[in-house]
């Protein structure tokens, strides 16, 4: 745990996932005045941020995005629809944030679980006994995911 006035740089993309990489160390801002060593990569630290930030702004100005790409709400970067077990695919509308609570067109409330690890046979046996909801769908999601 870091106390005191610290500055630290990261860089952040959401693309399918939100990904966060740290690109320097913590730098203390109150070391001693004659330790000049950390005086300077603070220093390089700050001027290389606004040569970035300049470099950036002028790459978002010329930025054009791709349309044809699939629109997602970037805050909640989920499929936004789903296969059914019929094959059909059913879209979701209303999702919250709280625990990925969602609503199929037809008003259905749906629970949308994300797992590494599903047994769908496993589901069906229990669904069939009352102990677990009917289950709509299973899809396999990038990095290994799958969500039921």
């Amino acid at each position: 745990m870091l106390s005191g006035p610290y500055v630290a740089f990261a860089g952040a993309t959401w693309t399918d996932r939100p990904t966060v990489q740290m690109l320097s160390p913590a730098i203390p801002c109150h070391d001693h005045v004659t330790d000049t060593k950390m005086e300077n990569m603070l220093v390089r630290h700050i001027a290389a941020l606004r040569r970035a930030i300049s470099a950036l702004d002028q790459c978002c100005r010329e930025y054009e995005p791709n349309r044809l790409s699939i629109k997602r709400n970037p805050i909640l970067p989920y499929p936004t629809s789903y296969k059914l077990v019929d094959g059909s695919r059913t879209l979701l509308t209303a999702v919250t944030c709280s625990s990925v609570i969602s609503k199929t067109r037809s008003k259905t409330p749906v629970c949308i679980k994300f797992v590494r690890q599903y047994c769908k046979e496993g589901h069906e046996f229990l669904a069939k006994r009352g102990y677990a909801p009917t289950l709509h769908a299973d899809e396999r999601l990038p990095r290994g995911c799958i969500w039921s």
